[in-house]
């Protein structure tokens, strides 16, 4: 997006529509190994700024923001009836994290349940429809 589309906002409002935007068009959040300094460059904003920008914003920090679009791809692919192939080693890698552990931990702490749990339900509601 231009920078004339973002004319009116603020700089911190404007910084956080593009950040959304990059979050949701470019979809940073699926390489494994982002980290801050990926997304302030593209925002062409310092760290510190990105931080209190997310902060600010979403209450979240850094990890647990991108961790949230992580999570948000994770539980779309496990509801996804046509990648009930894959394990969920493999839904944890296609959604950008780069560990078993840290995912599983992650989706039992925002889902309640386990993603195999998770995945059973979607497929259970599928079959009584």
């Amino acid at each position: 997006m231009s920078s004339s589309t973002y004319q009116g906002f603020s700089p911190q409002e404007a910084n956080w529509t593009r950040l959304l935007h990059l979050m949701e068009l470019e979809k940073p959040y699926l390489n494994p190994f982002l980290m801050q300094e990926n997304l302030s460059g593209c925002l062409s904003v310092s760290n510190r700024t990105l931080c209190r920008l997310i902060g600010d914003h979403s209450n979240h920090n850094f990890c647990s923001f991108v961790n949230a679009y992580r999570l948000e791809e994770a539980r779309r692919l496990l509801r996804d009836h046509s990648l009930g192939h894959l394990s969920i080693v493999d839904i944890a890698t296609r959604s950008g994290f780069n560990s078993s552990a840290a995912f599983y931990r992650a989706f039992r702490e925002a889902a309640e349940m386990s993603p195999t749990a998770y995945r059973r339900l979607y497929a259970d509601r599928q079959t009584h429809r």
